[in-house]
């Protein structure tokens, strides 16, 4: 079934939900919470990291992140990474596309209809910017709704709004602060006069305010911190995430504390519900000042209002509703997940759009219906936020409880299969609990369309890989499984040829040490021109000697030359390289009792092969292992093969590996 997916794009955090069948869930989209930081990190390899992974990047290279570029949409000047500019559209395509692509894997399909958000104050030309934006991310069928009638969505699908109601939505986020008064209509909301904002009151900025508190405590070791040592820097974003988790507990605790742990000081801060409020007043009684004068441009005061709803993480902080509620003198509404209730309201939203396409399936008359347990709370004082656990809407599944129903409607041998089989499975992993909102539309008067439908420009995706995971580039080359099965096994011979010679390398480099026997300081020097004596060191038993083109004797061919020399096992010595024979030369090796001269071997060359050398040779193992390439006939080293010889006495040569259709380059 076909569902709508909801995108809350935030400066600091990005959330999404989904509704499907008349039920609105978030999505987790982190590994440790359900939101993911807006943050992206350019990988010096081309990949842009998305959210945790970026965070943890950023720490020790800053030059190559980007934050809080939502504060910035609309600014012409693009955010460098590095040495990259990217355009402020462009990171916000690749934060929708990452959250589409990541749903689309979890629900094995791509969404009906997608709602991005926009804040109220917004200006023709920035949601003109968000419809490119939603080009860039690949997206067709996609809508625009602002984060106050989202919100106020939210709240009608879980508590009646009588149409001509007028709702005042007190937006504290991340980044910024959005006021806007909206009445209820019969099939959504309308915005009420001009929306009311202050773009420089934020989450961020209430963090600022903690950081300041610290830096007033610590005192001269805070401020001698050099932030350009990456493990200085690494501490003092430790400090910060702790600042940010304590600001989060005053929100139901009055005190938290903070560990400093930097270079010269290691200590904790205090840190109390009265502390965060005295930094944070000033700007809660801005943002008063401006929710007011939005009611008086939309024609009421805010006394008139029906209610207020505080949405936004920020809002949270127990002075916001507080005041609120004093200065106002109206009821105020906090969502149980506030940092939700936009992304839930923006999939509501889109499910509206897309029960207009496709008829729902009628309810049986008399069937048991879903108890809507509202998430929000209307306070007359602030009240501790609930934890996971208290979030209703989540069923029982628990391995119990299953084991019961399987065993009513089993028989007695089929129960015991089952017995058997769950006792060898492994253990369920607990999953936290869904945060869900059962959704009437037509109950709720919300089965109109409500979003502005955008027509994104048909463009070209931005080709950019997006990841959470901070993991190196693996490219697969192939036109099938089959070929890449094919390539493994290749690049499996391949290797273990190398590892045989890199073995025997390292036990030749052994005897050597242990005191092996004298062997000749010079290969055999040749008398035809051109030729050249060996520029290795000292050979002795065992050893692997580099000759450069010298020939072995005055009466050997002309043309030969010898590229590895070491002794061999059964006495003497041997010698590897090319033989004569012009542009066509093969591999060829000789041998030597120690006495005699040197003797030409038998040298099988791999089946429909021409040109080739052989670079290297060792002992090993009591046997002889050569090294080096081979090419089609006609060919050079520009179309080599790596190819390996197996001999058990140096004077008869097996070639291993060489398949002229296999993969190429060369072994020395």
């Amino acid at each position: 079934m076909t569902y709508a997916l909801g995108i809350d794009v935030g400066t600091t955090f990005t959330a999404a939900a989904i509704w499907r069948d008349g039920r609105a869930e978030v999505v987790d989209l982190g590994e440790r919470a359900r939101t993911i930081p807006s943050v992206l990190f350019l990988r010096d390899d081309g990949v842009m990291l998305v959210g945790e992974a970026a965070e943890r990047r950023a720490i020790t290279d800053p030059s190559r992140v980007a934050r809080e570029f939502k504060r910035r949409f609309g600014d012409d000047v693009p955010v460098r990474l590095a040495d990259t500019p990217v355009e402020i559209p462009d990171l916000v395509a690749d934060m929708i596309r990452f959250v589409v692509s990541k749903v689309t894997e979890r629900e094995s399909q791509a969404p009906g209809h997608v709602m991005l958000t926009r804040p109220a104050t917004w200006s023709g030309h920035r949601q003109d910017l968000m419809e490119q934006a939603a080009g860039l991310a690949g997206l067709t069928d996609v809508g625009l709704l602002s984060e106050p009638v989202a919100a106020a969505g939210h709240y009608a699908a879980q508590d009646r709004l009588t149409p001509g109601d007028h709702v005042g939505v007190y937006d504290l986020g991340g980044g910024t602060f959005d006021a806007t008064v909206l009445r209820k209509t019969d099939g959504g909301f309308e915005v009420c006069g001009e929306p009311g904002g202050d773009d420089d009151i934020g989450g961020i900025d209430i963090d600022e305010a903690v950081l300041d508190h610290i830096a007033r405590t610590v005192g001269p070791p805070w401020q001698r911190q050099d932030l350009t040592d990456p493990e200085t820097a690494r501490a003092v974003a430790q400090v910060h995430a702790a600042a940010v988790a304590a600001k989060e507990a005053l929100s139901a605790d009055t005190e938290a504390e903070i560990p400093v742990i930097i270079p010269g000081c290691n200590r904790t801060v205090r840190l109390t519900r009265d502390d965060l409020e005295e930094s944070v007043r000033i700007m809660v009684l801005r943002t008063l000042d401006t929710f007011r004068r939005t009611c008086r441009s939309a024609g009421v005061e805010p006394a008139e209002l029906n209610r207020v709803l505080l949405v936004g993480g920020s809002s949270r902080i127990p002075l916001v509703a507080r005041l609120v509620e004093q200065e106002f003198r109206v009821l105020v509404t906090v969502d149980t997940h506030p940092k939700f209730a936009v992304c839930l309201g923006a999939a509501i939203a889109g499910g509206a759009r897309l029960s207009r396409r496709a008829p729902q399936t009628p309810r049986v008359q008399g069937a048991p219906q879903t108890p809507q347990t509202p998430q929000l709370r209307t306070m007359a004082r602030p009240a501790a936020t609930p934890s996971d656990a208290d979030v209703r809407g989540s069923t029982d599944t628990s391995p119990d409880t299953q084991a019961t129903d399987r065993g009513t409607a089993r028989s007695a041998d089929s129960a015991a299969a089952a017995l058997a089989a769950d006792l060898l499975a492994p253990l369920p992993v607990p999953a936290r609990p869904a945060v869900t909102v059962e959704v009437d539309l037509a109950q709720a008067g919300l089965d109109e369309p409500y979003d502005q439908l955008l027509h994104p420009p048909q463009v070209r995706t931005r080709d950019v890989r997006l990841t959470d995971r901070d993991e190196p580039l693996r490219i697969h080359l192939g036109p099938s499984d089959e070929g890449y099965r094919t390539q493994s096994r290749r690049v499996a011979a391949v290797g273990g040829l190398i590892a045989l010679v890199v073995i025997a390398a390292i036990l030749a480099a052994v005897l050597v040490a242990t005191g092996g026997s004298s062997s000749s300081t010079s290969a055999p020097q040749s008398s035809g021109p051109g030729s050249t004596r060996s520029t290795g060191p000292a050979v002795g038993s065992s050893t692997v000697a580099r000759l450069t083109a010298g020939l072995l004797t005055a009466d050997a061919a002309p043309g030969s030359a010898v590229y590895g020399f070491t002794d061999n096992p059964r006495g003497g010595r041997v010698a590897v390289g090319s033989g004569s024979g012009g542009s066509d030369r093969g591999p060829a090796a000789w041998s030597s009792d120690g006495a005699s001269a040197w003797t030409p071997a038998a040298v099988t060359s791999p089946a429909g092969s021409g040109p080739g050398v052989m670079t290297g040779v060792a002992s090993i193992g009591g046997r002889l292992v050569a090294v080096g390439w081979t090419a089609p006939p006609g060919a050079g080293p520009s179309q080599a093969v790596p190819t390996a010889w197996v001999s058990p006495d140096g004077r008869t040569w097996q070639a291993v590996g060489g398949d002229p259709n296999g993969s190429q380059g060369q072994m020395s």
